[in-house]
């Protein structure tokens, strides 16, 4: 068996604190020789261990000591913030990650998370005093929790209070290994203040514990159907479009312009928040939990793949039974597919065309009118309008006429 094997982890640990026990049980005077005996290295030499997230340290022990408590990449996933900080990253930026920090040569040249890179905000660790009585009743020791460390999370998740700072910098900590305890953790008091951040903790929670790959891109179907059904949004034959000015203003109207500025500048506000819908190379993943709080989608399914076929046949099979005779290329966009599309998913469910197909441009004459209404009146054509599943009112009236005169099969 290795003399040098790490304590087994406790739940929601992060390698840091892990690192912290082995040092104060290997009865290590210094951090240097700790350093040295789970990550190799010369006698003057002391490997940084990043708080927070990842580092190369996790290769280095998994490398002399083997997997004994995960790969490394189970490592990252389990022990770091990755989870959390990379939540919206493509496929091809997390992979990239990976070689690059299993590349001592290259980790300089991207070191994706520094302390400072993570947030300007936090400098300390940060603890729950409640968790850490009960880690000490239950463990007989206490320890640096991962979801303490997310800077939109002020409060503990599970005890509702405010986190506090420790006598420990997140810089300092590179350096010594600390543990959680009364020492580093001197403030037992507990508080329960109002925060702006309050609404994020389960989402940002929900973001670091949900599953995670560093080899899939990230999926925010649970973000588009909520845009779609506060009104946000809307399905297109090439896919999804959001409205991001009007989204943007009315965050800034719930939560304060001065509050969204620590997720985005007011300038560029529509441009990240298009970027949330369409995660690229690093998208943050700060202005995603904002999007998602200020949408109220659901927590549970957050990160989940949504099977959108399944729900454009269901609503298919709902506008072939209203009897309503739809122009082809109108409801193709009220599905969000192309017109091809349409004519396969139709054959599939045995469903007789309902629709007209689009008349050539020569065969077209135009004819404008104008119709006023009560507001009484409009808003009983708004409502039968959305029973019949119309795409529009245009469509409507059109749809009226053309039954009247017989142009429309009963």
């Amino acid at each position: 068996m290795d003399l040098y094997t790490l304590p087994t982890p406790y739940p929601d640990e992060t390698w840091y604190s892990i690192v912290s026990r082995y040092h104060r049980k290997s009865g290590n005077t210094k951090s240097t020789i700790t350093s040295r005996e789970l990550f190799g290295g010369t006698i003057t030499s002391q490997k940084k261990v990043n708080p927070l997230a990842l580092d190369n340290t996790i290769v280095d022990y998994v490398r002399l000591h083997g997997p004994t408590i995960g790969t490394a990449e189970e490592c990252f996933s389990k022990y770091t913030l990755a989870p959390y900080q990379m939540r919206y990253y493509s496929e091809k930026r997390k992979e990239e990650v990976l070689e690059r920090i299993f590349d001592a040569s290259e980790l300089k040249k991207t070191f994706v998370f520094t302390n400072h890179m993570y947030s300007r905000k936090q400098t300390m660790l940060r603890y729950c005093p409640l968790c850490l009585q009960e880690d000490i009743e239950k463990y007989g020791e206490a320890y640096w929790h991962r979801a303490h460390q997310i800077w939109v999370m002020d409060k503990c998740h599970k005890h509702g209070c405010n986190l506090l700072d420790a006598d420990m910098s997140l810089s300092k900590a590179t350096y010594h290994f600390t543990c959680a305890d009364e020492i580093s953790c001197p403030n037992d008091k507990v508080t329960y203040n109002e925060s702006p951040f309050d609404s994020f903790t389960q989402y940002a929670f929900a973001a670091l514990n949900a599953p995670f790959s560093f080899h899939c891109d990230a999926d925010v179907d649970a973000l588009i159907y909520a845009a779609v059904d506060r009104g946000y949004g809307k399905f297109y034959s090439r896919g999804f479009m959001c409205d991001a000015h009007k989204m943007h203003e009315d965050i800034q109207k719930k939560f304060g312009e001065e509050f969204i500025k620590k997720f985005f500048t007011a300038d560029n506000g529509g441009a990240t928040i298009r970027r949330v819908f369409r995660p690229n190379w690093n998208s943050r993943v700060e202005p995603a939990i904002l999007v998602a709080t200020f949408l109220q989608a659901p927590i549970e399914k957050l990160f989940d793949k949504i099977d959108r076929d399944a729900e454009v046949k269901e609503e298919l099979l709902k506008c072939s039974t209203h009897n309503v005779w739809w122009p082809k290329k109108n409801l193709a966009r009220h599905l969000g597919i192309k017109m091809s599309r349409l004519d396969l998913m139709a054959k599939e469910l045995n469903i007789k065309p309902f629709w007209e197909e689009s008349p050539k441009a020569d065969d077209m004459v135009s004819f404008k009118a104008s119709f006023y209404f009560t507001e009484k009146e409009m808003k009983a054509i708004n409502a039968k309008v959305k029973s019949l599943h119309m795409a529009s009112k245009k469509d409507f009236f059109a749809y009226c006429v053309k039954k009247e005169v017989g142009l429309v099969e009963e």
